[in-house]
């Protein structure tokens, strides 16, 4: 079964983890080419590969950034709310909201996030050839799948 809005939920789930990864990315790539021993080859393409992994993980936080920045309300609230890790329970509270409105309100704004990405030209196909090698992604991909 497919999972609705799967690249923008796998977005919200990944977010605060891209700027922990891309920054262990950039320390790996200075102590490789500083370090850069052996194979000049084998190092240019090891170093080549990291930097693309890393451009591809700081779009994908800019697009997230793009999507979220055109919600508008509750809806900007929950997601980044989300994010940062807050139970949909603690969200209700503070926006004394039922918890299944909460669930609504996250589910639409799911969806106005994946039609916002989908109108700039960024649909499935174009999450999975760009992002479908990234490990990082492929997890959260998993993850959310199974949740």
């Amino acid at each position: 079964m497919e999972t609705k809005n799967l690249w923008v939920r796998v977005i919200v789930g990944a977010y605060r983890g891209i700027p922990v990864i891309v920054d262990a990315i950039e320390k790996f790539i200075d102590r490789a080419a500083i370090g850069g021993n052996g194979d000049c080859i084998a190092l240019f393409d090891n170093l080549t590969e990291k930097s693309d992994r890393k451009s591809r993980l700081i779009n994908l936080k800019c697009l997230a950034d793009d999507a979220i920045a055109a919600l508008k309300g509750n809806a900007k609230f929950i997601i980044e709310n989300r994010i940062q890790g807050v139970s949909f329970d603690a969200i209700a509270k503070s926006l004394n909201m039922s918890i299944r409105a909460i669930f609504r309100n996250y589910e639409n704004a799911l969806c106005s996030m994946t039609a916002h990405l989908k109108v700039r030209g960024f649909d499935d196909e174009w999450f999975g050839d760009y992002l479908g090698g990234e490990p990082y992604i492929l997890n959260a991909v998993k993850r959310t799948k199974n949740f």
